[in-house]
């Protein structure tokens, strides 16, 4: 058994407190999916701007065809919301007109008061309306710059995020 022991120590090292030096490098892609080709193999060297991989596109495409419905959806209901601006505004005019119609009326005592305050009340409603209508169509306007937004990222994340470059170079990286 002795002789077992010294040969053994011959060709074999053992310790309780060894470690060993190296550079870990952590690889994350800017997006997630799955993987569609490795480019590389273990352990092999790599330099800055060498591609490492290809992310399946599949996701990014159907959240761009959403993004891209979605958008076309806010500019067909941002022509609505003109629409009914526009429309408000005729009959704000209209409500304007009338009013001072009444108004000059009813100061020569030819209206009724009635009369007289449901004018008023039109023209307070047509306002109304009018600014409902034109904060409305803001809000879609807003919703559009949002989803032209969305919809460039969505673009850039599915033509240029799916491959994963490495970005920069530490002599010897090895992946």
């Amino acid at each position: 058994m002795r002789n077992f022991y010294a040969i053994h120590t011959v060709y074999y090292k053992s310790t309780d407190d060894a470690f060993i030096e190296g550079h870990v490098i952590t690889v994350a892609p800017r997006v997630s999916g799955p993987v569609l080709k490795l480019n590389i193999e273990d352990n092999q060297e790599v330099k800055k701007g060498d591609l490492l991989l290809e992310i399946d596109p599949k996701d990014y495409e159907a959240r761009l065809k959403q993004a891209e419905a979605k958008l076309e959806e806010a500019k067909s209901a941002l022509v609505n919301a003109d629409n009914q601006v526009v429309r408000n505004y005729s009959e704000l005019d209209f409500a304007k007109s009338d009013y001072e119609r009444y108004s000059k009326m009813y100061d020569k005592g030819i209206a009724s008061k009635q009369d007289y305050d449901a004018s008023l009340n039109k023209l307070t409603s047509a306002q109304s309306n009018s600014n409902s209508a034109k904060a409305h169509f803001d809000e879609i306007n807003a919703s559009i710059k949002r989803l032209e937004a969305e919809v460039e990222e969505d673009k850039h994340k599915e033509s240029s995020h799916r491959k994963l470059i490495m970005s920069k170079q530490i002599p010897g990286d090895r992946i």
